[in-house]
């Protein structure tokens, strides 16, 4: 089932102000992983996230649809399944040639405490930028986000929160063995090349799964490599930039409209929500959550869920209905057991990828009501308990 309910009745946040957006996770295709949010108020777009380049005919259908013309971008981080790839004619690309791109939101270079590491990255900074002032945008309206730094749109107010504690975090915290030794020695200065790891592709990590009769079990899975676009090896040398350094550098953003708050925190893992509890405890609170890393089990701990209580979460094109992602037993649909447990002790747990249909909350005067494109966004979802 791709819908989750909680043990307990969702209940309305409280009253707002007249104020109102609409939150839209979108569907990117059966096989596609990634993230796309649309997000609107008072006829503003802000684009969170673009997908894979395969899934951009899906976020281009969704835009069209919604009659949308113009609207601003914010990445989240700089893996090609948000940015919808950074090289010519991909995703980013045609995205800028078919809408006015007003705003272009990047997270800033001075995340990167790990200069090997942004090093490597530098070429998807330039083809973004260069993408977005080709196709008319100025260099004076692309910004490059930190915690503290705020923007609006419509009604809401983005607040950038996270990440947090980046300049204590670097790219060997994620590497072992001679990997770790090669890679400290080239940091020190002793050797300044290195190899950008593809997406996804070989990271090995403990993930809380379930066994075949239901019972809670710590399974070691190994990801298999995504079908990335833009994966090619960045040639510096042997070293290895690891997927899970670049995830902890996702923006982390709360949305406000009135009363109502959205959490979005990209591919943030879950060494990354230590940080934040430690650093905003209760403050996380939100109404509305799109959880991290498509609700796989590096993110999504307990600690950060108890912080957060989201009343709706949605879980963005995970491909838990696929076969993209294999765990060392061949439990390829259980990967989002623990995002979705987590999350359904506080409320109602979309699942975009296995529901097959876009999701959309819209929030108005403090009230949210939660709607799917299978019938056009007219019919309301009611919560209820279980």
């Amino acid at each position: 089932m791709g819908l989750v309910f909680s043990q307990q009745k969702v209940m309305a946040a409280d009253e707002g102000n007249g104020q109102s957006m609409t939150i839209y996770g979108i569907y990117l295709g059966s096989a596609a992983q990634g993230d796309a949010t649309l997000v609107e108020s008072e006829g503003e777009y802000l684009l969170m996230d673009v997908g894979q380049y395969e899934s951009y005919s899906y976020v281009k259908k969704f835009l069209n649809a919604r009659g949308v013309k113009k609207l601003s971008v914010y990445i989240s981080h700089l893996h090609s399944d948000h940015t919808g790839g950074y090289t010519e004619g991909k995703g980013f690309e045609q995205l800028c040639r078919d809408f006015e791109v007003e705003k272009l939101y990047l997270p800033s270079q001075s995340l990167f405490a790990d200069k090997i590491a942004l090093n490597a990255f530098l070429e998807r900074y330039d083809g973004l930028a260069g993408f977005f002032t080709k196709y008319g945008g100025s260099e004076n309206d692309i910004c490059y986000l930190k915690v503290g730094d705020t923007f609006t749109f419509g009604d809401v107010t983005v607040n950038v929160i996270g990440p947090v504690g980046t300049d204590s975090m670097n790219n060997a915290d994620f590497l072992s063995g001679d990997e770790k030794t090669a890679y400290e020695k080239a940091s020190s200065g002793a050797s300044s090349s290195g190899k950008e790891e593809t997406e996804d592709d070989g990271l090995e990590a403990d993930y809380d799964d379930i066994t075949d009769d239901g019972s809670e079990a710590e399974l070691e899975l190994e990801e298999d490599t995504l079908d990335d676009p833009d994966s090619e090896d960045v040639e510096i040398g042997y070293l290895t930039i690891t997927n899970a350094y670049i995830n902890n550098l996702s923006l982390i953003s709360q949305l406000v409209c009135g009363d109502v708050t959205f959490l979005t925190t990209g591919d943030t893992r879950k060494e990354e929500e230590e940080l934040l509890v430690k650093a905003y405890g209760k403050a996380l609170k939100c109404d509305i959550l799109k959880v991290a890393h498509h609700g796989t089990a590096s993110s999504s701990t307990k600690e950060f869920m108890a912080c957060a209580q989201p009343a709706y979460s949605y879980i963005q094109n995970s491909g838990v209905a696929g076969v993209r992602w294999k765990t060392n037993n061949g439990l390829t649909w259980r990967k989002t057991y623990k995002a979705r447990r987590n999350a359904a002790e506080y409320g109602i747990v979309y699942l975009v990828g296995n529901e097959k249909y876009d999701i959309a909350y819209k929030v108005s005067d403090g009230e949210i009501g939660m709607y799917t494109s299978k019938d056009g966004f007219s019919e309301k979802l009611r919560s209820e308990e279980r």
